[in-house]
């Protein structure tokens, strides 16, 4: 008898053993609109996207939807993994990605997500003394397809602004932080912004790079550079 109840036993232990682990649903939802002014996005393409791995080394998953009339959209996905997913809009031959960093494993409403919002940028660079008509202040905010440049002199203090388009910026490259940090480098004469530009290499130290805060939906930003 004792035989026979051992017998039992080691087929459910075994049982248990090989049983996969189940995979947990979970729900992301939230509203679409191009930009924090505007009505709901009905009917839109979009796609919740997922590495299973860093990298994407193995097999990734990919849901998709449309909004409702509403604007509204929901993914309902399985996971077991904690590898943070990303937001496409577009259509089902091109999409571009709109908010990444959303965490995995959680149930979460994003709230408002935009596909083009607007954020104003000031950029202002302090002179900490005065320099002449030979002189010319290069910037680039990141990533950039080339930087803007100043002529001297400079006495004190000198102002540019920007129109900026990005996406999320409410629940937060677009992050869900409730911002998006920003990047510029920049350098005194053009070799000097060459030698910013470089060190963005990982194995140099930063030189003459700034941070800053995108936040949208019309506010006004504003990035500092310092220039001895």
């Amino acid at each position: 008898m004792k035989r026979f109840e051992h017998i039992i036993c080691l087929v459910a232990l075994v049982q248990v053993l090989s049983c996969k682990k189940e995979e947990t649903p979970y729900t992301i939802t939230g509203t679409l609109r191009e930009n924090c002014g505007a009505p709901p996005l009905a009917g839109a393409y979009l796609e919740l996207f997922q590495d299973v791995t860093p990298g994407g080394m193995s097999k990734s998953q990919t849901l998709y939807t449309n909004t409702d009339n509403n604007g509204n959209f929901s993914f309902t996905y399985k996971n077991n993994t904690s590898i943070p997913l990303s937001l496409f809009y577009g259509t089902a031959s091109t999409s571009h990605k709109i908010l990444t960093a959303i965490p995995a494993e959680k149930n979460i409403d994003l709230g408002d997500v935009y596909t083009n919002n607007k954020s104003y940028l000031y950029v202002k660079i302090n002179f900490n003394t005065p320099h002449g008509i030979n002189d010319t202040i290069y910037y680039a905010i990141l990533p950039s397809s080339g930087p803007k440049k100043f002529a001297g002199p400079f006495f004190s203090v000198l102002l540019d602004s920007f129109l900026i388009s990005r996406g999320h910026f409410t629940g937060g490259e677009v992050g869900y932080t409730g911002y998006e940090q920003g990047e510029l480098i920049w350098g005194l004469g053009y070799s000097d912004m060459q030698t910013a530009l470089n060190s963005m290499r990982p194995d140099i130290s930063n030189y003459n790079y700034v941070t800053f805060r995108y936040r949208g939906c019309g506010y006004k930003d504003t990035a500092y550079i310092n220039v001895q």
